[in-house]
């Protein structure tokens, strides 16, 4: 849209969960790397936790994704009284000079990403096929999870990728609502000699 300058995913709740799940917010992070990608515009992944253990696994998952990190502790979600919550260190002191760690090696963190798979995500099949996270977002969500868990890396895209890109296969998960010039372009990606797969 116009005006936007940052691509920012909220993952609620704290990360990992409490089950230790930590991948639960890999589907939206998928889509908010591709609208970043595609607009080329930073993607922030903004994390909450209460140790500094959280706050480093948060930045981990962020760089493992290629996003930058906001994290924040947001304890008085613990029920303590004033004193005790005076007690819990602050956001910085959890990060413990993490960012400078990132700045002293930059090179590190500046790369692209190598997936040879593209999963695409049909804004017009969520808008026009329930707007629920009952149907298609779970759909969606659910191949990123299965993909990842299955040791496949894989990008998010919002639009048929072009027969040059690096992608080799392309899913579409659950995707109803196709218009007719995206219908051609995944024509012409078979033309190519690429392969499509139509959930």
């Amino acid at each position: 849209e116009a005006g936007a300058n940052t691509v920012m995913l909220e993952m609620c709740g704290n990360t990992p969960t409490a089950s230790g799940k930590l991948f639960g917010e890999l589907s939206s992070q998928m889509h908010h790397l591709a609208l970043s990608r595609e607009n080329r515009l930073p993607c922030i992944g903004l994390g909450y936790g209460f140790s500094s253990d959280a706050a480093r696994l948060i930045w981990a998952f962020n760089k493992f994704l290629g996003s930058d990190m906001w994290y924040s502790s947001l304890a008085h979600r613990l029920g303590l009284g004033d004193a005790d919550l005076a007690a819990i260190p602050d956001d910085p002191e959890h990060l413990d000079g993490i960012f400078n760690y990132e700045k002293k090696y930059s090179s590190w963190f500046d790369s692209e990403s190598a997936a040879e798979c593209a999963v695409f995500f049909s804004r017009s099949t969520l808008d026009r096929y329930g707007s629920s996270l009952m149907d298609y977002s779970a759909d969606y969500s659910a191949l990123c999870d299965t993909m990842i868990h299955s040791g496949f890396d894989a990008d998010a895209v919002t639009r048929i990728p072009d027969p040059g890109s690096q992608y080799k296969i392309l899913l579409l998960p659950s995707a109803a609502c196709i218009s007719d010039s995206k219908l051609e372009k995944i024509e012409e990606w078979v033309r190519s000699g690429k392969k499509a797969v139509a959930f």
